[in-house]
């Protein structure tokens, strides 16, 4: 049976490396040697807060975009699956955010038809529309809402990562 339906988000930076820097060891540079590790040092300590809003603002969007997708999709029909996406897990630099449902990866991915085994019909109800007694439904089509809005979220990445970049750039002016 399918599982979890969801983006998962990992944001990491490190400036350790920068921690190697090679100046001089003489008089004449220490003055600039120290300055520079401690610009690097309150750099490290500006980039970790601002990836934990990063994590925050990627979870927001992915959640907005997977659920706006879904109604694009006309895939709403009680209403929940939409209401089942969810930031699943939020920690500082990591984040999940889709639904468990059973059945989300039939709307994105599609299935072939489904006929009443056990009993005589399937029986179900549609809003607006009432009872439903059949003996088979489908196939149904694919209706990629977590594919289409993962490319969303892929070019979202890279807008607001190219913004801490920029700033982090900044800080060092």
């Amino acid at each position: 049976m399918p599982g979890k339906y969801s983006h998962d988000i990992t944001v990491k930076a490190d400036l350790k490396g920068l921690k190697n820097l090679k100046i001089p060891n003489t008089p004449v540079f220490k003055p600039l040697s120290t300055a520079i590790r401690k610009q690097f040092r309150q750099a490290q300590k500006a980039l970790k807060q601002n990836l934990d809003l990063v994590s925050g603002t990627l979870s927001v969007f992915s959640f907005l975009k997977q659920r706006a997708k879904l109604s694009e999709k006309g895939s709403i029909i009680t209403g929940t699956l939409y209401k089942s996406i969810q930031i699943l897990r939020r920690s500082r630099y990591r984040a999940s955010i889709g639904t468990n449902l059973f059945y989300a990866q039939y709307v994105e991915e599609g299935r072939g038809p489904v006929h009443a085994k056990k009993k005589p019909f399937l029986v179900f109800k549609i809003p607006g529309v009432g009872w439903i007694r059949t003996k088979s439904v489908g196939p149904a089509k694919p209706r990629y809402y977590l594919k289409e809005s993962s490319t969303l979220l892929e070019q979202e990445i890279d807008n607001v990562m190219t913004d801490v970049i920029e700033a982090f750039g900044e800080g060092f002016g």
